[in-house]
């Protein structure tokens, strides 16, 4: 269980997580696999992850899937 003080923490930790699980992938030589979800609740995570990706983290390898 992870507790977080606010929102934007919660985002920061579920990207780390999601960048973790993109980079052992790659690693691996295998293809992470995303769902996608919609609405206003996972902006503020992808908005984490647009951050990463212009500091360098590569989503090459990276298959999306939205419901």
């Amino acid at each position: 269980m992870v507790i977080c003080p606010d929102h934007q923490a919660i985002a920061r930790a579920v990207a780390g997580e999601i960048v973790d699980y993109i980079q052992g992938q790659e690693e691996k030589g295998e293809q992470a696999v995303l769902g996608l979800a919609t609405g206003s609740t996972p902006i503020g995570v992808y908005g984490e992850l647009v951050a990463r990706h212009k500091m360098g983290i590569s989503f090459s390898h990276v298959v999306t899937i939205q419901p």
